[in-house]
């Protein structure tokens, strides 16, 4: 088996009574795959959205090449669901000297390697970016908040949403004041 170059997230907006969802990325095992329903309406969280395994099965396509999600609970209109897959960052071959040397064994370890580089690569697109050459800083980011500006704390350390329009400058106001 060759290497699939498959977007290893898949975003749906679904239909009322929705329930099944296809995804087409290789996955290893069931513990990989996320599903994450946001009713409509509703801002995206992490940890409220994230359906417990109890809720959903996984029916398999081929050698994991895929699958289809089966939510036990309809949707309703308008509702996100996200089928995600987070490989576990882990070496599980082994190459043991004058031992076989097996092409397939050699690929699946690759693809497996590849597969947390591409889960990872992903990531990165949902995170806010600092030039690389400016000065090395760990940023919190706050959840959204609704009708708000973010804008940078005092110290620089920490960007925090702003609802307060007596703080915002305007275009034409010199931003070094």
């Amino acid at each position: 088996m060759s290497f699939i170059n498959q977007p290893s997230r898949v975003i749906y907006e679904a239909d009322s009574g929705d329930t099944v969802f296809d995804f087409g990325f290789k996955w290893f095992e069931e513990s990989d795959i996320n599903v994450y329903l946001t009713p409509a309406g509703q801002t995206g969280n992490d940890e409220t959205d994230k359906l417990d395994p109890s809720e959903y099965t996984i029916t398999p396509v081929g050698a994991n090449i895929g699958g289809t999600v089966t939510l036990a609970t309809a949707t309703s209109q308008d509702d996100i669901v996200v089928i995600d897959r987070v490989i576990p960052i882990d070496r599980l071959i082994e190459y043991v000297t004058n031992g076989d040397f097996l092409a397939t064994v050699v690929n699946d370890d690759q693809d497996y390697q590849s597969y947390i580089l591409q889960d990872l690569f992903a990531l990165s697109k949902q995170f806010v970016k600092l030039p690389v050459s400016g000065e090395e800083h760990e940023i919190k980011l706050h959840p959204p908040y609704p009708e708000a500006y973010l804008r940078w704390n005092i110290d620089g350390s920490e960007l925090i949403p702003d609802t307060e329009p007596s703080t915002w400058r305007t275009e034409t106001e010199d931003l070094r004041d």
